[in-house]
C-alpha cells in the first residue's frame, strides 16, 4: 500500500512540474522588447517610444532549450504581417494615410503556452490636437493646435479666409489660429483651415466667428414675453396695443435687451415719446432694460372742432456694431368737440 501511495505521489509531482515548466523551454525572444512602433509608411520601426528609428525589418529570434513546436500570431493580421522561419519571425505593417494610429498585439507561444507579448502600434500619418470645429467670439481670440506626423515629416497649414490668420511653429510642432475682433455688422464668411503632410489624408478645421447680436423682448408678467415691432398708445397714454394684436398697460411693461456687444443705448426721436433705460429685479437677478411711455395728448382748439391728430415716433436700440432694433410707436387721435 505504501509503494502505491509513493508512486502516485511521484507521478503527481511529475505532472505538475512538467505543466509548469513546459513554457520555460523558450530561453529567449530577442531583442528583449515589449513595444514595436511602425511609421505610417511601414518602412521604419523603433523598439519603444524613445528609441531611434531603424529601416531594418522587425526581426526576432526565438531560442528554445528543447525541440518543441512554437508559433507567433497577431491580433490584427489585416495589417500586421508575420513571416516565420525555424528560429525567427519578422513582422511588417502596411502603409497607412489615416489620421488615427493603429494598435495590435503579437503573441509568441511554445507548447500551447504564451511566453512573450509584443505591443505593436503604427503612427498616424498626420494628427492634430485638439480636433473639431471652432467658433470664435465677437471680440476675437487665439487657439493653438499641436501637429504630429509620422517620423516628424514636414507639414503645412493654411487658412482660406483673411480674417483668420495662421502662425506656424514648426520647431514646436504647433500652429495658432487668430481671429481679430469682428467690427462688421454680420459674421465673416466661414473659414476652412487645412493641415497637410506628404501623402497623408489632409485634416480640416472649420472655423466661424459670431456676428454682433441684439434682440429686444417685452416682458409683461411672469408668463408673457414677446418681440415687439410696433406700439399704438391711446391718447391718454394709459393703454397700448402691441404689434396690432393685444392691449397692455404701459406701466407694467419692461423691455429686456440681449446682446454680445456694448455699449447699449435707447433713444427716441420725439420729446413726447419717452424711452428710459433702467433695471428691474427679475427672479433673483437685476436685469438691465428700458421702459417706453408717451405723454397724454393736450386738447386745445376752437369751439366745434376736432382738434387732436395722431402722432408717430420711433424708439431705437443700439449696441456696439450690431444692427439696431427699432420699434414704431404711434399715439391715436382723440376726437374732442370743444363746446362753449
Amino acid at each position: 500500500m505504501k509503494r502505491w501511495t509513493m508512486a502516485l505521489f511521484t507521478a503527481a509531482i511529475c505532472v505538475v512540474s512538467c505543466s509548469k515548466n513546459y513554457g520555460t523551454d523558450v530561453r529567449e525572444v530577442a531583442p528583449k522588447v515589449e513595444t514595436v512602433i511602425f511609421s505610417a509608411d511601414g518602412k521604419s520601426v523603433k523598439y519603444g517610444i524613445d528609441a531611434e528609428w531603424s529601416d531594418k525589418p522587425a526581426t526576432f529570434t526565438v531560442t528554445l532549450s528543447k525541440n518543441i513546436p512554437w508559433n507567433v500570431e497577431s491580433t490584427k493580421p489585416q495589417w500586421v504581417h508575420i513571416t516565420k522561419t525555424e528560429k525567427t519571425f519578422t513582422f511588417t505593417a502596411d502603409p497607412i494615410d489615416l489620421v488615427e494610429p493603429k494598435a495590435a498585439t503579437v503573441w509568441v507561444q511554445a507548447g500551447g503556452t504564451s511566453i512573450h507579448q509584443i505591443v505593436v502600434s503604427q503612427q498616424a500619418a498626420l494628427s492634430v490636437s485638439p480636433l473639431g470645429d471652432i467658433v470664435f467670439p465677437l471680440k476675437g481670440a487665439d487657439k493653438t493646435y499641436t501637429v504630429t506626423t509620422s517620423r516628424n515629416q514636414a507639414w503645412n497649414v493654411i487658412s482660406n479666409q483673411s480674417w483668420l490668420t495662421v502662425r506656424k511653429n514648426a520647431t514646436a510642432g504647433t500652429f495658432t489660429l487668430s481671429a481679430a475682433a469682428n467690427t462688421g455688422t454680420t459674421a465673416p464668411p466661414p473659414a476652412t483651415v487645412t493641415v497637410t503632410s506628404g501623402k497623408a489624408t489632409p485634416i480640416t478645421i472649420n472655423a466661424e466667428q459670431v456676428a454682433p447680436e441684439l434682440s429686444v423682448r417685452m416682458r409683461y408678467d411672469s408668463f408673457t414675453t414677446l418681440s415687439v415691432s410696433s406700439m399704438t398708445f391711446n391718447a391718454f397714454g394709459n393703454a397700448v396695443i402691441i404689434n396690432n394684436e393685444k392691449a397692455y398697460m404701459p406701466s407694467e411693461m419692461f423691455f429686456i435687451y440681449s446682446t454680445n456687444t456694448e455699449p447699449v443705448n435707447v433713444t427716441s426721436n420725439y420729446s413726447w415719446l419717452k424711452a428710459n433705460q433702467t433695471s428691474k429685479i427679475i427672479g433673483n437677478n437685476l436685469v438691465p432694460g428700458f421702459t417706453v411711455s408717451v405723454e397724454p395728448l393736450s386738447l386745445s382748439g376752437q369751439p366745434g372742432q376736432i382738434v387732436v391728430s395722431k402722432r408717430s415716433g420711433t424708439v431705437t436700440v443700439t449696441a456696439g456694431n450690431a444692427p439696431p432694433v427699432t420699434i414704431a410707436v404711434s399715439q391715436l387721435a382723440q376726437s374732442v368737440i370743444s363746446i362753449n
